[in-house]
């Protein structure tokens, strides 16, 4: 078989390849007659992969949690475990949106942006509302 069997070597080949059209997209320019279907097919890709993540994620942690909790076999275990299980999951949600907000205002998403170049959308835009 052509391709390796470890699951780290084929993450970092695919990071290396991901990489490689990165650059190649960058030095080329928007220009260029392959950067629009690449970006445009890596948005799509991306936005699928980040939903799925999602979708699965929340059941995943809720289901993970009950059949941990419902496995202990004391009743005076499971108040331990419910605080642990509580704190522990305050305190990652805590540093992910402190992570959040430090990357946000280190790396500043839309700063410089022009916005004079949507004036003329928001102008010509209408809302609707679906029919129920």
């Amino acid at each position: 078989m052509i391709f390796p069997r470890s699951l780290n070597a084929r993450i970092l080949i695919g990071a290396a390849v991901g990489i490689a059209i990165g650059l190649v997209v960058l030095e080329s320019g928007p220009a260029a007659s392959f950067s629009a279907p690449v970006l445009y097919g890596a948005k799509i890709v991306g936005t699928v992969f980040l939903d799925l993540l999602r979708m699965v994620l929340l059941p995943l942690v809720f289901s993970s949690i009950v059949v941990g909790v419902a496995n202990l076999q004391a009743h005076h275990q499971m108040h331990r475990v419910w605080k642990l299980t509580l704190g522990f999951f305050v305190l990652s949600m805590a540093i992910a949106i402190i992570i959040g907000f430090g990357a946000a205002h280190l790396f500043r998403p839309g700063d410089g942006m022009q916005l004079s170049m949507f004036a003329e959308a928001t102008a010509s835009f209408q809302a609707r509302q679906m029919p129920l």
